[in-house]
């Protein structure tokens, strides 16, 4: 590996951060306009999303640093603020941003579940970006392949000189599918609040299990098959499918 390819491999994760925070801006913005146009309450939103959001932020880097405490070993507490380095454990940001967002609903007295269905196609464009920049910069790569459609990378980080498979584009075809889905049925369930949010979450937890099989870039691993996200995953995928059956009665 020469010193260009390593200075664009570092390059490439700064605008991989960078992608990622552009798309959660848009997406940010999209949820707000979502909001105004369908009669929520947009001060409340403007008032309270900066702490959803540092829920998200906190809980996820902690979670990060347990992840990979030698990061935390090397720089103590600034590895906190490092988010070059080791970023943010998704499903961990998630859920302490749901959390957070569950919390100020609760005590105003306003709806989580018709919150969240308004949240959906935000959230999947924010995810579609995320793609995007996982694919262009290579932060995100699949397994060597001899597929036609194979993309190769000479990048510092991908440790795969051969053709591997695209499995951002993958997974941001089957999320633009997803939210195609989703903008075609928003009406259809406004009156059962919080079963579109559990039908999309059960799509895409399921869709990211099966791509976790062609990833190559390093992850945290449960065994040499399984990934720790596909454990994550299916136990996502068995929660949806249990509060689907139980959530039957539409909401008037």
């Amino acid at each position: 590996m020469n010193l260009f390819q390593l200075g664009f491999g570092v390059f490439a994760l700064k605008i991989y951060g960078l992608l990622v925070a552009i798309f959660f801006c848009l997406a940010a913005w999209h949820f707000y306009r979502y909001l105004q146009k369908n009669g929520f309450p947009t001060t409340f939103f403007v008032h309270h999303f900066w702490r959803w959001v540092l829920g998200g932020v906190l809980v996820g880097r902690v979670v990060s640093l347990f992840l990979d405490p030698s990061l935390f070993a090397e720089h103590g507490l600034w590895s906190f603020f490092l988010f070059w380095r080791g970023e943010l454990y998704f499903y961990a940001s998630l859920l302490g941003g749901l959390a957070c967002m569950a919390w100020d609903l609760r005590q105003h007295q306003m709806k989580f579940w018709r919150w969240l269905d308004a949240g959906v196609a935000s959230f999947l464009i924010a995810i579609l970006g995320i793609d995007l920049a996982g694919f262009i910069t290579g932060h995100v790569y699949g397994k060597e392949t001899a597929l036609p459609w194979g993309v190769q990378y000479e990048t510092f980080g991908v440790d795969i000189l051969e053709p591997v498979h695209p499995v951002t584009l993958y997974a941001f075809l089957l999320h633009l599918l997803l939210l195609r889905w989703v903008a075609g049925n928003l009406k259809t369930f406004s009156h059962t609040p919080g079963r579109l949010a559990k039908l999309t979450a059960l799509m895409f937890f399921a869709f990211d299990f099966f791509l976790q099989f062609l990833r190559a870039d390093a992850t945290v691993m449960l065994s040499e098959q399984f990934r720790l996200a596909q454990g994550i995953d299916f136990a996502l995928v068995v929660a949806c499918v249990v509060a689907l059956r139980r959530h039957r009665k539409p909401v008037e």
